[in-house]
């Protein structure tokens, strides 16, 4: 029977990479604040559309930061909001010398032009974003060059949560997207980077070059991840995680199913772009052994062997992202959210095979943009 050395096939190199991210999640020591006297300028790259609700809390984070303002320029970059998102940042720049306001002009659209219009502003010679509806602790900045001065990495890729969860569905949420945040240290760790969150990166200025298309233009979605395939062909060791609980980023998540899908389909479309070996080989491997559940709960209608071997192989698969994930909770201090992790474990098998299929046929939406 064909499918019993493929699903073992499977397992057994899903366990090793579940190995890989235990190991590099534990090869990424925690950092702890030295306080030592900073001599690194900084820019702060917020690109933003429509985010009227969410900007002044991050504004107001970002003037709070302990890290001296006088190495410190923030710049907002507008892209094309429509709401009252401008004035807002305008009546903070009144206030606050080092933080900018700067437009898109009209051909500029999208997260990635309004990012090298705000680079092409920047003075600093570290580069950290964020996103608009981000919170942060007053020694978030502060945390982050400390570990640029003393490591001197080329990219930090940042911890985000997501924070605030109220509803079921957000709390699976989550649970799923602290997966994912462990799964981006643990490979980071074992010197693979193939994830990060433009909420939370930090790079040198001196990686970006001008004449090379570092964040994939082509592409309306994944700025971050493409810059960091693009460091990776160089300087795969100068790419580090940040392991800190005073580095962290908070964002909301997504609070509808629609949103959720948009969300996930922006990722997946852009997987499809990679070329990258190491990214390449983990999505496959990740979408094949979730495929097979859904392809082995068809086939019981067949022969009602194939439900026992889909709870074996379930068991196995599920004890297995429990030890992981137990220590990825741990650190973010999200054990509560563990209640979620069995229904979660039929949810992400569900959608990661469903979104993997439609992305290929339906375009994502962001801001009320089709991407």
């Amino acid at each position: 029977m064909i499918f019993i050395p493929i699903i073992s096939l499977l397992i057994i190199a899903y366990t090793i990479l579940v190995v890989i991210l235990i190991y590099g999640w534990k090869r990424n020591k925690k950092f702890h604040f030295s306080g030592n006297k900073f001599t690194t300028h900084v820019s702060v790259l917020i690109a933003i559309r429509n985010e009227e609700e969410n900007i002044e809390n991050l504004l107001h984070d970002l003037t709070q930061q302990t890290f001296p303002e006088n190495l410190t320029e923030i710049i907002i970059i507008d892209d094309h909001s429509t709401d009252k998102s401008r004035e807002i940042v305008f009546s903070f720049t009144q206030a606050h010398q080092n933080i900018k306001l700067v437009t898109c002009q009209d051909e500029q659209k999208g997260k990635k032009h309004a990012l090298k219009v705000g680079l092409q502003h920047a003075n600093g010679e570290l580069i950290v974003t964020s996103d608009g509806d981000c919170r942060m602790e007053k020694k978030w900045l502060e945390t982050i060059v400390s570990y640029y001065e003393i490591n001197k990495p080329k990219m930090i890729i940042g911890p985000v949560v997501f924070d605030g969860e109220k509803t079921v569905f957000q709390k699976m949420q989550s649970l799923e997207f602290i997966s994912l945040i462990g799964a981006t240290a643990g490979l980071a760790g074992f010197k693979k980077p193939i994830m990060c969150n433009g909420a939370n990166l930090a790079y040198e200025r001196e990686i970006i070059s001008e004449q090379k298309d570092f964040f994939n233009e082509k592409l309306a979605s994944g700025d971050d991840v493409f810059l960091l395939h693009y460091l990776k062909k160089s300087d795969r060791d100068k790419i580090h995680f940040i392991k800190s609980k005073l580095a962290i980023v908070s964002t909301k998540a997504p609070g509808s199913l629609k949103t959720f899908i948009n969300q996930r389909l922006r990722w997946a479309s852009k997987s499809r772009n990679y070329k990258d070996a190491d990214s390449i080989l983990v999505t496959v491997l990740i979408f094949f052994s979730n495929l097979i559940f859904p392809v082995l709960l068809v086939a019981t209608f067949f022969d009602f062997f194939f439900l026992y071997l889909f709870a074996g192989v379930f068991v196995f698969k599920t004890i297995i992202d429990f030890v992981f994930l137990f220590q990825i909770c741990s650190f973010f201090k999200k054990r509560k959210l563990l209640i979620w992790f069995f229904p979660v474990q039929f949810f992400y098998f569900s959608y990661i095979t469903i979104i993997g299929f439609i992305s290929l046929f339906i375009k994502p939406e962001w801001k009320g943009r089709s991407l």
